[in-house]
């Protein structure tokens, strides 16, 4: 991970992941009710944060991800099928105002945005690309 500090109010990071993972659960292709260790998948990509306060009270997180999994060997499924579930870009934006001065001191109010793109699902789940959390 590298980050970057501009000045007490603003920093910014982001980080390079990636990995493989092996015996993967996979469907048994002689019994489709039972599993088998028997896939391998690969994870890589990168993420992106700049955070900051606008003023003592009001600070804000917006970040970017970028995630490319896929299966490597499976008996099952095509070689760089992209996994279920597993956004390929993802935004979210945090803002959160906390009050410091007189009796509500230390009380505070977030809100947080979530965009995904490019989800492959499993029908009949369809999640909507936007997530509101307060």
């Amino acid at each position: 991970m590298v980050e970057l500090r501009f000045g007490h109010q603003l920093n910014a990071n982001w980080m390079l992941a990636g990995g493989y993972k092996k015996n993967v659960q996979a469907v048994d292709p002689v019994n489709s009710d039972f599993r088998i260790a028997a896939g391998e998948v690969r994870s890589h990509g990168f993420e992106i944060n700049v955070a900051g306060e606008l003023t003592p009270e009001w600070q804000v997180i917006n970040s970017y991800a970028y995630v490319d999994a896929g299966v490597t060997r499976d008996n099952s499924l095509s070689k760089y099928k992209r996994l279920a579930n597993i956004p390929r870009n993802s935004f979210n934006l945090l803002s959160v105002y906390e009050l410091h001065n007189g009796f509500w001191c230390g009380l505070g109010l977030g809100v947080n945005l979530k965009y995904v793109v490019n989800v492959p699902v499993k029908q009949p789940y369809r999640p909507s690309p936007w997530t509101i959390t307060p």
